[in-house]
Protein backbone atom coordinates (compact mmCIF):
# COMPACT_ATOMS: atom_id res chain seq x y z
CA UNK A 1 0.00 0.00 0.00
CA UNK A 2 0.92 3.94 -0.25
CA UNK A 3 -0.30 4.97 2.32
CA UNK A 4 2.34 3.95 4.99
CA UNK A 5 4.99 4.97 2.71
CA UNK A 6 3.31 8.62 2.36
CA UNK A 7 3.54 8.35 6.23
CA UNK A 8 6.74 7.86 6.20
CA UNK A 9 7.87 10.92 3.90
CA UNK A 10 5.59 13.39 5.49
CA UNK A 11 7.94 12.06 8.60
CA UNK A 12 10.80 13.37 7.23
CA UNK A 13 9.25 16.48 5.74
CA UNK A 14 8.28 17.32 9.59
CA UNK A 15 11.11 16.93 10.79
CA UNK A 16 14.17 17.89 8.36
CA UNK A 17 11.99 21.64 9.45
CA UNK A 18 13.14 21.30 12.98
CA UNK A 19 16.68 19.73 12.20
CA UNK A 20 17.55 22.62 9.50
CA UNK A 21 16.60 25.32 12.09
CA UNK A 22 18.59 23.93 14.61
CA UNK A 23 21.59 23.76 11.66
CA UNK A 24 20.84 27.15 10.65
CA UNK A 25 21.08 28.95 14.48
CA UNK A 26 24.58 26.29 15.50
CA UNK A 27 25.91 27.05 11.74
CA UNK A 28 26.03 30.68 11.65
CA UNK A 29 28.84 31.70 14.02
CA UNK A 30 30.93 28.60 12.85
CA UNK A 31 30.35 29.61 9.06
CA UNK A 32 31.90 32.96 9.54
CA UNK A 33 34.54 31.78 11.01
CA UNK A 34 35.89 29.51 8.42
CA UNK A 35 35.39 31.82 6.04
CA UNK A 36 37.60 34.13 8.18
CA UNK A 37 39.78 30.97 8.19
CA UNK A 38 39.74 30.36 4.04
CA UNK A 39 40.94 33.95 3.73
CA UNK A 40 44.01 34.01 5.55
CA UNK A 41 44.75 30.39 3.81
CA UNK A 42 44.63 32.43 0.59
CA UNK A 43 46.90 35.41 1.34
CA UNK A 44 49.58 33.42 3.09
CA UNK A 45 49.22 30.12 1.38
CA UNK A 46 48.47 31.37 -2.06
CA UNK A 47 45.66 28.61 -2.29
CA UNK A 48 42.12 29.56 -3.84
CA UNK A 49 38.61 28.51 -3.15
CA UNK A 50 37.87 26.30 -6.16
CA UNK A 51 34.75 26.84 -8.28
CA UNK A 52 32.58 23.68 -8.81
CA UNK A 53 29.77 23.69 -11.31
CA UNK A 54 28.90 19.94 -10.17
CA UNK A 55 29.00 16.87 -11.81
CA UNK A 56 26.79 15.64 -13.92
CA UNK A 57 24.51 13.08 -12.50
CA UNK A 58 24.96 13.70 -8.77
CA UNK A 59 23.09 16.69 -6.93
CA UNK A 60 24.49 19.31 -4.67
CA UNK A 61 24.16 18.99 -0.94
CA UNK A 62 23.54 22.67 -0.72
CA UNK A 63 20.64 24.68 -0.91
CA UNK A 64 20.33 28.25 -2.73
CA UNK A 65 20.94 31.19 -1.05
CA UNK A 66 18.05 32.84 0.02
CA UNK A 67 16.84 35.15 -2.65
CA UNK A 68 18.78 33.33 -5.34
CA UNK A 69 17.60 31.79 -8.48
CA UNK A 70 19.75 29.00 -10.24
CA UNK A 71 19.17 28.10 -13.50
CA UNK A 72 20.87 24.73 -14.98
CA UNK A 73 19.91 23.59 -18.48
CA UNK A 74 21.06 20.20 -20.18
CA UNK A 75 21.37 18.55 -23.49
CA UNK A 76 21.51 14.69 -23.20
CA UNK A 77 22.05 12.50 -26.73
CA UNK A 78 21.67 9.23 -26.33
CA UNK A 79 22.27 6.01 -28.06
CA UNK A 80 20.80 2.73 -26.46
CA UNK A 81 22.20 -0.19 -28.85
CA UNK A 82 21.90 -3.20 -26.50
CA UNK A 83 20.54 -5.09 -23.55
CA UNK A 84 20.96 -7.17 -20.54
CA UNK A 85 19.48 -10.09 -19.63
CA UNK A 86 18.77 -11.64 -16.81
CA UNK A 87 21.63 -13.62 -15.86
CA UNK A 88 23.68 -10.16 -16.43
CA UNK A 89 24.99 -10.75 -20.20
CA UNK A 90 25.23 -8.33 -22.92
CA UNK A 91 21.98 -8.60 -25.82
CA UNK A 92 22.08 -7.19 -29.41
CA UNK A 93 18.71 -5.09 -29.54
CA UNK A 94 17.77 -2.59 -32.57
CA UNK A 95 19.30 0.33 -31.81
CA UNK A 96 17.28 3.64 -31.05
CA UNK A 97 18.41 7.44 -30.53
CA UNK A 98 16.85 10.07 -28.25
CA UNK A 99 17.81 13.40 -27.59
CA UNK A 100 16.18 15.19 -24.25
CA UNK A 101 16.29 18.70 -23.57
CA UNK A 102 16.27 19.43 -19.52
CA UNK A 103 15.77 22.78 -17.58
CA UNK A 104 16.16 22.65 -13.50
CA UNK A 105 15.01 26.79 -11.76
CA UNK A 106 16.15 26.85 -8.26
CA UNK A 107 15.20 29.57 -6.14
CA UNK A 108 16.40 30.13 -2.37
CA UNK A 109 13.24 30.30 -0.12
CA UNK A 110 15.16 31.02 3.27
CA UNK A 111 19.00 30.18 4.43
CA UNK A 112 17.75 26.61 4.92
CA UNK A 113 14.99 25.91 2.39
CA UNK A 114 14.99 25.98 -1.36
CA UNK A 115 12.33 24.93 -4.05
CA UNK A 116 13.36 23.32 -7.88
CA UNK A 117 11.14 23.32 -10.49
CA UNK A 118 12.29 20.62 -13.42
CA UNK A 119 10.97 20.71 -17.14
CA UNK A 120 12.00 17.97 -20.04
CA UNK A 121 11.45 17.39 -23.68
CA UNK A 122 12.30 14.59 -25.89
CA UNK A 123 13.22 13.92 -29.64
CA UNK A 124 13.20 10.13 -30.10
CA UNK A 125 14.16 7.86 -33.05
CA UNK A 126 13.89 4.56 -33.90
CA UNK A 127 13.79 2.78 -37.27
CA UNK A 128 12.41 5.18 -39.64
CA UNK A 129 10.06 6.52 -37.20
CA UNK A 130 10.32 9.73 -34.76
CA UNK A 131 8.55 11.86 -32.95
CA UNK A 132 8.73 15.24 -30.22
CA UNK A 133 7.13 15.22 -26.73
CA UNK A 134 7.14 17.47 -23.66
CA UNK A 135 8.06 15.32 -20.59
CA UNK A 136 7.25 14.61 -17.09
CA UNK A 137 7.62 17.99 -14.86
CA UNK A 138 8.68 17.72 -10.91
CA UNK A 139 8.70 20.00 -8.40
CA UNK A 140 11.08 19.62 -5.27
CA UNK A 141 11.68 21.36 -2.11
CA UNK A 142 15.10 20.88 -0.57
CA UNK A 143 15.94 21.25 3.51
CA UNK A 144 19.70 21.88 4.50
CA UNK A 145 20.29 19.57 7.45
CA UNK A 146 24.01 19.90 7.82
CA UNK A 147 26.75 22.39 6.49
CA UNK A 148 30.24 20.97 5.78
CA UNK A 149 32.99 22.96 8.06
CA UNK A 150 36.61 22.74 8.17
CA UNK A 151 38.84 20.66 10.07
CA UNK A 152 35.44 18.26 10.68
CA UNK A 153 34.31 15.09 9.43
CA UNK A 154 30.69 16.29 9.08
CA UNK A 155 29.52 16.33 5.86
CA UNK A 156 26.47 18.88 4.06
CA UNK A 157 23.67 16.97 4.00
CA UNK A 158 20.27 18.18 2.33
CA UNK A 159 17.10 16.54 1.86
CA UNK A 160 15.29 16.88 -0.62
CA UNK A 161 11.13 15.61 -1.22
CA UNK A 162 9.54 16.41 -4.23
CA UNK A 163 6.62 14.93 -6.83
CA UNK A 164 6.83 13.62 -10.49
CA UNK A 165 4.30 15.71 -12.55
CA UNK A 166 2.54 13.47 -15.35
CA UNK A 167 2.77 15.97 -18.08
CA UNK A 168 4.31 13.66 -20.48
CA UNK A 169 2.58 11.20 -22.85
CA UNK A 170 2.26 7.68 -21.45
CA UNK A 171 -0.95 6.01 -22.75
CA UNK A 172 -3.09 5.93 -26.47
CA UNK A 173 0.24 6.06 -28.32
CA UNK A 174 0.67 5.41 -32.03
CA UNK A 175 1.36 1.97 -32.30
CA UNK A 176 3.28 2.26 -35.91
CA UNK A 177 5.48 4.79 -33.89
CA UNK A 178 7.98 2.10 -32.02
CA UNK A 179 7.50 3.74 -28.68
CA UNK A 180 9.08 7.29 -29.76
CA UNK A 181 6.16 9.20 -28.83
CA UNK A 182 6.04 7.61 -25.18
CA UNK A 183 7.56 10.45 -22.80
CA UNK A 184 6.26 10.08 -19.18
CA UNK A 185 4.96 8.03 -16.75
CA UNK A 186 1.44 8.85 -16.01
CA UNK A 187 2.00 9.12 -12.30
CA UNK A 188 2.18 11.46 -9.42
CA UNK A 189 5.52 9.87 -8.21
CA UNK A 190 6.27 11.21 -4.12
CA UNK A 191 10.16 11.46 -4.34
CA UNK A 192 12.45 11.59 -1.83
CA UNK A 193 16.25 11.86 -1.82
CA UNK A 194 19.00 12.30 1.01
CA UNK A 195 22.56 14.47 -0.42
CA UNK A 196 25.92 14.33 1.31
CA UNK A 197 28.77 16.93 -0.03
CA UNK A 198 32.18 16.75 1.54
CA UNK A 199 34.80 19.45 0.83
CA UNK A 200 38.38 19.47 1.26
CA UNK A 201 40.26 22.26 -0.03
CA UNK A 202 43.88 21.97 2.26
CA UNK A 203 44.29 18.71 2.92
CA UNK A 204 46.81 17.71 0.88
CA UNK A 205 48.61 21.21 0.39
CA UNK A 206 52.00 19.88 0.44
CA UNK A 207 54.05 23.32 -0.21
CA UNK A 208 53.41 26.83 -1.39
CA UNK A 209 53.29 26.42 -5.09
CA UNK A 210 49.88 27.10 -5.80
CA UNK A 211 50.56 24.96 -8.77
CA UNK A 212 50.59 21.79 -6.22
CA UNK A 213 47.41 22.77 -4.69
CA UNK A 214 44.09 20.38 -6.07
CA UNK A 215 41.55 20.16 -3.48
CA UNK A 216 38.51 17.97 -3.77
CA UNK A 217 35.29 17.46 -3.57
CA UNK A 218 32.74 14.47 -2.62
CA UNK A 219 28.89 13.78 -3.37
CA UNK A 220 26.54 11.11 -2.30
CA UNK A 221 23.18 10.75 -3.07
CA UNK A 222 20.49 8.44 -2.25
CA UNK A 223 17.15 8.48 -4.01
CA UNK A 224 13.81 6.67 -4.24
CA UNK A 225 10.84 7.03 -5.83
CA UNK A 226 7.34 6.00 -5.04
CA UNK A 227 5.73 5.22 -8.18
CA UNK A 228 1.90 4.45 -7.42
CA UNK A 229 -1.02 2.24 -9.61
CA UNK A 230 -1.80 3.96 -12.53
CA UNK A 231 -4.41 3.86 -14.99
CA UNK A 232 -3.32 3.14 -18.42
CA UNK A 233 -5.78 2.55 -22.12
CA UNK A 234 -4.24 1.51 -25.33
CA UNK A 235 -0.37 1.34 -26.15
CA UNK A 236 1.33 2.98 -23.32
CA UNK A 237 4.74 3.36 -21.93
CA UNK A 238 4.86 0.16 -20.16
CA UNK A 239 3.54 -2.17 -23.27
CA UNK A 240 0.20 -3.09 -24.22
CA UNK A 241 -1.79 -2.72 -27.43
CA UNK A 242 -4.60 -0.78 -28.65
CA UNK A 243 -7.28 -2.46 -26.84
CA UNK A 244 -5.03 -2.66 -23.98
CA UNK A 245 -7.48 -1.17 -20.29
CA UNK A 246 -6.42 -1.70 -16.78
CA UNK A 247 -4.05 -0.55 -13.89
CA UNK A 248 -0.29 -0.91 -14.30
CA UNK A 249 1.62 -0.74 -10.47
CA UNK A 250 5.45 0.41 -11.75
CA UNK A 251 8.08 -0.98 -9.62
CA UNK A 252 9.61 1.58 -6.68
CA UNK A 253 13.11 2.63 -7.81
CA UNK A 254 16.22 3.35 -5.95
CA UNK A 255 19.58 5.33 -6.98
CA UNK A 256 22.45 5.98 -5.20
CA UNK A 257 25.24 8.26 -6.96
CA UNK A 258 28.78 8.64 -5.99
CA UNK A 259 30.68 11.21 -7.58
CA UNK A 260 33.76 13.31 -6.98
CA UNK A 261 35.01 16.62 -8.41
CA UNK A 262 39.01 16.92 -8.41
CA UNK A 263 40.36 20.87 -9.57
CA UNK A 264 43.00 21.02 -11.77
CA UNK A 265 42.68 24.70 -11.12
CA UNK A 266 40.80 27.16 -9.81
CA UNK A 267 38.34 27.19 -13.26
CA UNK A 268 39.37 23.73 -14.46
CA UNK A 269 38.05 20.62 -12.84
CA UNK A 270 37.73 17.10 -13.67
CA UNK A 271 34.62 14.92 -12.06
CA UNK A 272 33.33 11.92 -12.06
CA UNK A 273 29.97 9.99 -11.09
CA UNK A 274 29.15 6.18 -10.34
CA UNK A 275 25.55 5.38 -10.58
CA UNK A 276 23.35 2.15 -9.42
CA UNK A 277 20.12 1.67 -10.12
CA UNK A 278 17.63 -0.82 -8.86
CA UNK A 279 13.93 -1.07 -9.82
CA UNK A 280 11.52 -3.58 -8.63
CA UNK A 281 9.35 -5.57 -11.47
CA UNK A 282 5.74 -3.89 -12.87
CA UNK A 283 2.89 -5.36 -13.20
CA UNK A 284 -0.70 -5.44 -14.56
CA UNK A 285 -3.69 -6.09 -13.93
CA UNK A 286 -6.88 -5.75 -16.43
CA UNK A 287 -7.17 -6.96 -20.07
CA UNK A 288 -3.70 -6.81 -21.89
CA UNK A 289 -4.75 -6.49 -25.35
CA UNK A 290 -2.83 -10.08 -25.97
CA UNK A 291 0.88 -7.60 -26.06
CA UNK A 292 2.44 -7.68 -22.21
CA UNK A 293 2.45 -5.08 -20.16
CA UNK A 294 5.39 -4.20 -17.22
CA UNK A 295 8.74 -5.73 -17.05
CA UNK A 296 10.94 -7.97 -14.52
CA UNK A 297 13.01 -6.12 -11.63
CA UNK A 298 16.17 -4.47 -12.91
CA UNK A 299 19.39 -3.55 -12.31
CA UNK A 300 21.81 -0.99 -13.93
CA UNK A 301 25.56 0.19 -13.42
CA UNK A 302 27.03 3.37 -15.03
CA UNK A 303 29.62 5.85 -14.86
CA UNK A 304 30.14 9.28 -16.25
CA UNK A 305 33.25 11.20 -16.88
CA UNK A 306 32.80 14.69 -17.02
CA UNK A 307 34.98 18.20 -17.81
CA UNK A 308 33.73 21.63 -15.91
CA UNK A 309 35.05 25.15 -16.57
CA UNK A 310 34.07 27.87 -14.05
CA UNK A 311 34.34 31.38 -15.26
CA UNK A 312 33.33 32.35 -11.85
CA UNK A 313 31.66 31.39 -8.79
CA UNK A 314 28.65 32.31 -10.50
CA UNK A 315 28.79 30.65 -13.86
CA UNK A 316 30.11 27.46 -14.97
CA UNK A 317 29.74 24.68 -17.90
CA UNK A 318 30.61 21.01 -18.05
CA UNK A 319 30.62 18.40 -20.91
CA UNK A 320 31.06 14.44 -20.51
CA UNK A 321 29.66 11.28 -21.46
CA UNK A 322 27.52 8.47 -19.35
CA UNK A 323 27.76 4.89 -20.21
CA UNK A 324 26.39 1.48 -18.68
CA UNK A 325 29.03 -0.44 -17.26
CA UNK A 326 26.70 -3.88 -16.36
CA UNK A 327 22.97 -4.83 -15.45
CA UNK A 328 20.24 -6.97 -15.25
CA UNK A 329 17.26 -6.43 -17.75
CA UNK A 330 18.45 -3.09 -17.89
CA UNK A 331 19.14 -0.82 -21.40
CA UNK A 332 22.77 -0.75 -22.72
CA UNK A 333 23.47 3.04 -23.71
CA UNK A 334 26.09 5.65 -24.44
CA UNK A 335 24.87 9.60 -23.57
CA UNK A 336 26.61 12.75 -24.41
CA UNK A 337 25.80 15.61 -21.89
CA UNK A 338 26.68 19.30 -22.20
CA UNK A 339 25.25 21.37 -18.98
CA UNK A 340 26.06 25.23 -17.82
CA UNK A 341 24.96 26.51 -14.42
CA UNK A 342 24.14 30.60 -13.49
CA UNK A 343 23.33 31.59 -10.47
CA UNK A 344 21.93 35.13 -9.80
Amino acid sequence: MIYPRLLLLFFFLSSSFYVSAYGLLQGQSRARHDQEERSFMEDIYHTYSPFYTGPLLAPSAHTVPKGKVNVQPYFFWQKNYGAYDRNWKQQHTRSSMSMQYLAVFQYGLTNFMDISVIAQSWFKRSLDESSFNYGDMSATVGFQLLDDFLHTAWPACVVEIGVNIPTGRFEKLDATKNGTDSSGTGSYTPTISLNFQKSFNRLFKKSLDPLDYHPFLFRWSFGYDLVPRTKVQGVNTYGGANNTNGFVNPGDTFISIFAWEYSITEQWVFATDWQYEATRKTTFSGHDGGSPVGGPASQNWSVAPAIEFNANPNFGALAGVWVTLGGRNSTQFVSGIVSFTWLF
